[in-house]
């Protein structure tokens, strides 16, 4: 097991009250320098770890719980399991918080789309990632056109 692996596991055992913030700040500083090193095993590994603990310890649709799944997604993707039902329904519950919290037009909304839209293609589903797609550029013209609201 890697150092930081090990930080990781004892972290999660500190019994300290945490806002959910806090909760991911402190385990993603762990993960970070896994995802810097390129080793995304590890980091998938230690995500996973950090998703079912979120799930415990934060709300079903904590925003910071989005923020994991997505961070997940993104290690996937090198180890060539980007098609895989676990990227998707990861990157699925991802962009459906993130709505829910930020709204459709918020930035970290439109890379979560988008991030969902790569699963579909990666899947050959072409048909369920253009509508994804042209809603996130729908929404990018509403706010380079300065149009206030949801352009979803």
């Amino acid at each position: 097991m890697t150092r930081a692996f090990v930080l990781l596991l004892i972290s999660l055992c500190a019994s300290a009250q945490e806002t959910e913030a806090d909760f991911t700040k402190r385990r993603l500083a762990e993960i970070w320098p896994l995802v810097r090193q390129d080793k995304y095993t590890e980091a998938v590994a230690g995500l996973r770890v950090l998703i079912a603990k979120a799930r415990e310890r934060l709300p079903a649709d904590s925003l910071e719980t989005s923020r994991l799944l997505s961070l997940f997604v993104d290690c996937l993707l090198p180890l060539g399991r980007g098609d895989s039902d676990e990227a998707l329904e990861s990157s699925q519950v991802a962009l459906r918080i993130k709505e829910k919290h930020l709204g459709s037009a918020s930035p970290e909304t439109a890379k979560a789309s988008i991030r969902l839209a790569g699963r579909y293609v990666e899947r050959y589903e072409f048909d369920r990632a253009l509508p994804i797609l042209e809603r996130v550029a729908a929404a990018a013209e509403a706010a380079a056109n300065g149009s206030p609201g949801n352009a979803y």
